[in-house]
């Protein structure tokens, strides 16, 4: 006998013979159509906020990660998975042997942190290499507001990512390529990242001048 829930058997009743029972899950309800399409929206909807709030607030950390992921893919994705990798390694060799457990558990915490945010801001950066491709394909010289770059950018890189098996590698590779790009950018100006950027920094227009260019 098989089924969700063991038979139960009435005081008093009889049974000949013997009854073997095998639980089995209880079949699980397959969601609507409509919910389906709605959280896949709605995913989509939150990207690009978190799009537009980038193109507004950190318009330097985005065209510093673009700018990374295009001219140093092989560093960005050779750090990330270092980072993804090797660091928990190497954070349970310096705990065992070195630094102790506190500071490890405070490097450990970053390390969550920066696979978080780069798991959070893969889809943005990534899509402002897109959107910069698609816009320069499409329009040749004439430069394009870093607002729609972004948008237009990170709703094909969402699109992409819906396709089973690929959106699965998409999201593996882009993890790894924002972390390595993150880390790039920490090095590189750990004091002002990411919010740092020149007072007359156009950050939804598509000029790349900045204050802090303009002082050098």
């Amino acid at each position: 006998m098989k089924g969700a829930k063991a038979p139960q058997v009435m005081p008093g009743a009889q049974i000949g013979g013997k009854v073997e029972f095998t639980k089995i899950a209880p079949p699980v309800k397959e969601k609507p159509l409509w919910e389906k399409v709605w959280v896949k929206v709605l995913a989509l909807v939150k990207l690009l906020v978190l799009a537009l709030l980038m193109a507004f607030f950190a318009a330097r950390l985005l065209r510093g990660g673009s700018e990374t992921m295009t001219t140093r893919p092989g560093l960005s994705l050779g750090l990330g998975l270092g980072v993804a990798v090797l660091a928990p390694l190497v954070l349970v060799i310096l705990c065992a042997i070195i630094i102790g457990q506190a500071a490890t558990l405070v490097l450990g915490t970053f390390y969550l942190s920066l696979l978080a945010l780069g798991g959070l801001l893969f889809k943005p950066v990534a899509g402002l290499v897109a959107g910069n491709f698609i816009f320069r394909y499409l329009q040749k010289e004439k430069q394009t507001a870093l607002l729609w770059t972004v948008l237009l950018g990170s709703t094909v890189i969402w699109l992409v990512c819906l396709v089973p098996y690929l959106g699965a590698v998409i999201n593996v590779l882009g993890l790894l390529f924002t972390v390595g790009t993150l880390t790039v950018l920490l090095s590189r100006n750990f004091l002002t990242w990411p919010w740092g950027g020149g007072k007359n920094e156009k950050t939804v227009s598509g000029t790349t001048e900045s204050g802090i260019n303009a002082a050098n």
